[in-house]
């Protein structure tokens, strides 16, 4: 039996397509824990082409942190 590959993106290259954004706006305005609204904001500012070294002192969180949201997420 051939193994599927997983499908790996790297938060730091990835381009954001409205099939994704879209998802992440609604769960955002939609959440109503703020640790989670928390985390897609961020994924959101990532989104719209601001930096993981901008974003991540941001929502006060380290790089790793926000990186590790995005790899949970897709």
């Amino acid at each position: 039996m051939k193994k599927t590959k997983k499908r790996t993106l790297n938060i730091r290259t990835h381009i954001f397509i409205s099939e994704e954004t879209g998802p992440l706006k609604r769960y955002r305005d939609g959440q109503k824990d703020l640790r989670l609204r928390l985390r897609f904001i961020a994924l959101l500012l990532i989104a719209g082409n601001t930096g993981i070294p901008t974003v991540a002192p941001s929502v006060g969180k380290d790089i790793r942190t926000v990186e590790t949201w995005y790899k949970k997420l897709f």
